[in-house]
């Protein structure tokens, strides 16, 4: 049997932390529930009410995130195209080709650590700005095209 690697060990800590968040939200009473729910509603201007039950609430809040995310999506396409393009401008003027292992490596864990960042921002219960969701989620996608395009690990 061989040995995992570090990038699937990230994506099971990753689950473990998505399910840990689920588990806490599902023990909490409904009253609990509904008043994170409210300051969610009031913090990020949605203009219906939570509904009742677990799923139905769950739903509810995904839902309202998942319509803010696809606002953001063109500006996350030009944050990975900038990270791209700078990347591999850095990679033709290197001096050792492009092989840069940090850069890679930082790419690589940036890449797995996508996925759970945007399911912990649809699930996660709190209010959350706009603006800074949108400014953080550009910056660690920049970072990540970069990273992948600067450290790209092969010989020309």
């Amino acid at each position: 049997m061989r040995e995992p690697t570090s990038i699937g060990g990230l994506l099971v800590v990753e689950v473990l932390a998505l399910l840990a968040l689920i588990g806490w939200w599902g023990g909490l009473s409904p009253a609990t529930r509904l008043l994170h729910l409210g300051a969610v509603m009031r913090g990020e201007h949605v203009p219906t009410v939570p509904p009742d039950g677990v799923v139905a609430q769950s739903a509810w809040l995904s839902g309202q995130r998942l319509q803010r995310l696809t606002g953001m999506v063109g500006l996350l396409v030009v944050a990975g195209l900038v990270g791209l393009g700078e990347g591999i401008a850095r990679r033709r003027t290197d001096a050792l080709g492009g092989f840069r292992l940090t850069w890679w490596v930082l790419g690589m864990v940036g890449l797995a650590l996508m996925p759970g960042a945007i399911a912990g921002y649809l699930l996660a219960p709190w209010p959350l700005p706009a603006l800074r969701v949108a400014r953080g989620l550009a910056l660690v996608i920049a970072l990540v095209m970069y990273g992948l395009a600067s450290g790209r690990p092969y010989v020309p």
